[in-house]
């Protein structure tokens, strides 16, 4: 598990570095792909920082552990829905094959995502920078991990750009989808 966790990570890194050489340190098989997994460790604790950094003053009093429950389960709904939709895309287009390594390259490329985005949600919402600078950071590091995520499946699957670009697209708007019924169940919570 140790190895597997330094060699993804490891690979995440270089792919972030635009480096194709990074998939070759990834898992290609199934049961990579499921020891990926284990990044779950990781990025728990950070969506719940996530979660506190950026609604913490709007989370009805009371609340807090039904809120960070949930926010935890949409994201492994919207995982876990994201996979299962490109597992049946990839399977169409005869590239099913692929699917352990996509798997695994994009969950520890989750792994260098968080340790970009958490730092950025604490400078933007602790107004570390003025607004405009940390709006801008903010916008910066949002498209950063969209051709970052494009990046790692333009790599594992062999795909051209546009394709790649879909895929995130996909990965995009069912997240949206799962995050807003989500938020819409939290915002809903009755106060006290």
């Amino acid at each position: 598990m140790l190895r597997d966790a330094v060699y993804g990570v490891y690979g995440a890194l270089r792919l972030a570095r635009l480096d194709p050489a990074g998939v070759a340190f990834i898992g290609r098989d199934e049961a990579a792909a499921l020891r990926s997994f284990w990044v779950l460790a990781v990025l728990i604790p950070g969506q719940m920082l996530l979660t506190l950094m950026t609604y913490w003053d709007r989370i009805p009093e009371g609340h807090l552990l039904p809120v960070l429950a949930l926010k935890t389960a949409t994201l492994l709904v919207r995982t876990f829905a994201v996979y299962l939709i490109v597992f049946h895309i990839l399977e169409m287009t005869g590239r099913a094959d692929r699917f352990a390594h996509y798997v695994g390259a994009t969950n520890w490329g989750s792994v260098v995502q968080v340790a970009v985005v958490v730092p950025v949600v604490a400078v933007v919402q602790g107004n570390v920078l003025p607004t405009t600078y940390g709006e801008a950071l903010g916008t910066v590091t949002f498209f950063w991990t969209l051709f970052y995520s494009g990046y790692i499946a333009a790599q594992t699957l062999g795909v051209g750009r546009m394709a790649a670009f879909g895929l995130v697209m996909l990965d995009f708007f069912v997240s949206q989808l799962i995050e807003g019924l989500a938020d819409a169940r939290i915002w809903g919570m009755p106060a006290g």
